[in-house]
């Protein structure tokens, strides 16, 4: 593993954890940083929904299971026996945050927007969108590290030399 993708996974892993603690106190009842669930609800999703302890433990199990498939998939190269099972989870992830980033942009431009809430246009345009396009960056970086055995030979054209 690179220098880079090692760092790529990081900044990966500490964004699932920072989400996976939220979700967890979202669980306990808490609802800051905003004021009430209606608020917190709006803010973050646009609509109001559910804060159900049973639906937030489910979102926090999921953010650590991502964060288990990236931290290992960064880790492994094509070879490995386990990298078809993290290669398509990290596929999934990536799928996901891109069509994230790509809904922010639209509703970012008006279109479809879930709802007509200022403090969720605002998260969505500074925050949200803006870190799902770079997380899908990053997840890609991971998904097409370790796919070469030799890439300096594979970039060249060269061919690999006989033991």
């Amino acid at each position: 593993m690179t220098a880079r993708t090692r760092r790529t996974a990081y900044a990966v892993e500490a964004v699932l954890i920072v989400d996976a603690a939220f979700h967890l106190l979202w669980a306990t009842g808490s609802t800051w940083p905003a004021g009430s669930v209606r608020t917190l609800s709006y803010g973050l999703l646009g609509a109001e929904v559910s804060f159900a302890p049973r639906l937030l433990l489910a979102l926090t199990a999921l953010a650590l299971t991502t964060l288990t498939v990236i931290h290992c998939r960064a880790r492994v190269a094509r070879g490995h026996r386990l990298y078809p099972l993290l290669q398509a989870g990290t596929l999934a992830f990536l799928a996901f945050v891109s069509l994230r980033a790509l809904a922010g942009i639209a509703w970012g431009l008006g279109l479809g927007a879930p709802a007509d809430h200022p403090d969720f246009y605002r998260l969505n345009l500074l925050l949200y969108t803006p870190l799902c396009i770079a997380l899908a960056a990053a997840v890609l970086h991971i998904a097409r590290s370790g796919t070469a055995r030799r890439p300096a030979l594979a970039a060249t054209g060269a061919a690999p030399e006989s033991p």
